[in-house]
């Protein structure tokens, strides 16, 4: 999650880069029952955790430096990014649990 890491602080990233880890961990399983195994042991929960732990530390650092009014609409604006950067990276029953 380096690479969505750094997208998030604004670093330029290659997003098929994302895209074709995510790919592989929902093919590796593709002809499974469980086809999304793998892909939500191994890169939904890590997604989910690393948007947790950015925020938890830039939030707080934001909300500081900025005050409430300006917090709150950084927040706006970071849950409007993530959403945008859900439905890019993620598999579409994954989405729920960002915006939750």
């Amino acid at each position: 999650m380096l690479l969505v890491d750094a997208e998030r602080k604004n670093v330029h990233s290659d997003p098929q880069l994302i895209v074709g880890v995510k790919e592989s961990c929902v093919n590796l399983c593709k002809y499974l029952p469980n086809r999304h195994y793998i892909y939500r042991n191994n890169f939904e929960s890590v997604y989910l955790a690393s948007i947790e732990s950015f925020y938890q530390a830039k939030g707080q650092e934001y909300y500081n430096e900025h005050g409430v009014l300006n917090y709150m609409k950084w927040v706006d604006q970071k849950i409007k990014e993530e959403i945008d950067r859900a439905n890019r990276y993620l598999e579409p029953h994954s989405l729920s649990k960002v915006i939750a």
